[in-house]
């Protein structure tokens, strides 16, 4: 810029033939340059607040779908950044790589957390679904950016040199250069926030050479650059959050050591060209030599649950030679026994909450607690997104008018909105049903989110403003201070809150016809 300015402005400076017009020509040259400058300022200012506003986004995203990897985009991005020099890769295309950086796990939003969240090796299907955040990924970039390669570079960012990655398996320079400048990036970022000393990433980073990564590429990546990355990225949090991780993990297995006594049969398998079952186990056999066969034919060590109607089995297969070994856990017991103890802690958080709530607040241990007390069906609207929270107001408020309800309508109505907006902000949707029973009139709210966990219960429900991402926060309390009682059911399959307003004798009976039974098979499927 700076040549071409030249080029344009000083021949007309030195053609001047008076002052008067020399000084013209300055004037018109400075407001040129004024110009140029203004303009480039506001294209840096863009740059860097598109970057800024991807790395939040993608922090949030990280963040909702498990503590642990947030801030890892960030970290890629600025790990990318410092790479770029030193592989001399085009300057002009050095911010659009960056920017893919950041964004490069971005697929993974749309996995479920339990795939993130799990403590040990994935499950076959399990590894399935987590591989398939690359091309979900891609499609993201795709949309975003749907002119040029960017949405390749984090298709293929998983790719191994030695073509033992996914998810097309590509080798060698057939997969994209920016993905393999990725794929280091991103190896680092794990080693470095694992590991203190320069001297044994650099060692592990070597090991991964002409495996996992282009053996060029990493040979540039020397002690030097390495010391410089960890000077520029912030890896102190991440570490923190690694230790407290490790810590919780020996914790809860010193808590599982009482639990050992419920561990149920074991059996060691082997499969050649069928399976070879001398136990007494009942196994689903075909399954099993299904795949063991994917075992035997990929080469490849995996673990699987077999769930029948009565037992539920942990598989694990190993290829050895032209043999495949198994061995199947029997985890029954283990079930049992867990179940058992989440029921007597449900009935202890029943008690609890019943006391301290003034008996306003009822806990339901089990699902059909919550149903056998709704009265007659009236009607039922969907809840999908945010518009439909005044949608739910106007569809509570046709009917409340009904009946002769000791509160406010605007009670009512405010203690609806409150359930209905944190279904909408916890869970993926729902639906509202109205019910009458003797005098009172019932307003039940069910989701078919992830449900509140055990541990947060007391917290979600008694502690007034107390949040997490899946907690109703203040919602408990307002709903409790503007009803005369509320149900709580909640499991993995959702949270159901049946909201209970007194009302002095109902002005229009509505016969429910029978339509009780069908809506509780609604409402349970």
């Amino acid at each position: 810029m700076p040549i071409l300015v030249g080029m344009v402005v000083l021949p007309k400076l030195l053609v001047s033939n008076s002052a008067q017009q020399l000084a013209i020509e300055v004037v018109y040259a400075s407001f040129f340059l004024a110009v140029i400058i203004f303009f480039s300022k506001k294209y840096i200012q863009q740059f860097f607040l598109r970057q800024d506003m991807s790395r939040e986004i993608v922090r949030l995203l990280e963040n909702r779908i498990a503590t642990r990897i947030t801030g890892h985009g960030t970290r890629v991005g600025a790990i990318c950044e410092a790479l770029l020099e030193t592989f001399e890769y085009p300057k002009r295309r050095r911010p659009d790589l960056v920017q893919i950086a950041i964004m490069h796990d971005i697929g993974k939003s749309f996995l479920p957390s339990y795939v993130f969240e799990k403590r040990g090796a994935l499950t076959l299907s399990e590894e399935k679904e987590y591989q398939s955040h690359c091309e979900k990924g891609a499609e993201i970039i795709k949309t975003i950016y749907p002119k040029g390669p960017f949405a390749d570079w984090v298709l293929h960012h998983h790719e191994r040199w030695d073509g033992k990655g996914f998810p097309q398996g590509l080798k060698g320079e057939k997969i994209p250069l920016e993905s393999r400048i990725l794929a280091i990036c991103n190896q680092l970022d794990h080693l470095m926030a694992r590991h203190q000393d320069d001297v044994t990433v650099h060692q592990l980073l070597q090991e991964l050479a002409g495996t996992v990564l282009d053996p060029e590429l990493v040979q540039k990546v020397d002690l030097n650059v390495i010391a410089e990355i960890r000077d520029t990225v912030q890896f102190e949090n991440y570490v923190a959050a690694e230790q407290e991780e490790r810590e919780l993990v020996t914790l809860e297995t010193n808590r599982s050591t009482e639990g050992k006594q419920h561990i149920g049969e074991s059996v060691l398998l082997r499969y050649t060209d069928r399976l070879m079952n001398d136990t007494h186990l009942s196994l689903p056999e075909e399954k099993i030599s299904k795949l063991a066969e994917f075992c035997k034919q990929s080469r490849q060590k995996f673990h699987e649950f077999i769930e029948l109607p009565d037992k539920t089995y942990e598989a694990y297969f190993s290829p050895y030679g032209e043999e495949v070994f198994i061995f199947v856990h029997d985890l029954t017991p283990m079930l049992e026994f867990k179940k058992k103890t989440m029921l007597q802690i449900l009935q202890s958080y029943q008690d609890v909450i019943r006391t301290l709530s003034n008996n306003k607040i009822h806990l339901c241990v089990q699902e059909q607690e919550l149903f056998e007390n709704l009265g007659d069906y009236i009607d039922s609207m969907p809840i999908k997104n945010v518009t439909d929270v005044p949608r739910s107001r106007n569809f509570v408020s046709q009917y409340v008018s009904n009946y002769r309800v000791t509160r406010s309508k605007m009670e009512i109505l405010l203690a609806v909105s409150e359930a209905t907006t944190n279904l909408i902000k916890h869970a993926t949707e729902g639906e509202i049903s109205l019910f009458s029973k003797s005098d009172v009139f019932q307003v039940l709210i069910t989701d078919k989110g992830s449900g509140i966990p055990l541990h947060e219960l007391p917290k979600t429900i008694l502690v007034s403003g107390y949040s997490s991402k899946r907690s109703l926060g203040k919602g408990f309390s307002l709903m409790s201070t503007l009803s005369e009682r509320v149900a709580v059911y909640t499991s993995s399959h959702g949270t159901k809150i049946l909201l209970e307003f007194a009302c002095q004798s109902n002005i229009n009976n509505i016969d429910s016809n029978g339509e009780n039974k069908d809506v509780i098979n609604t409402l349970t499927s």
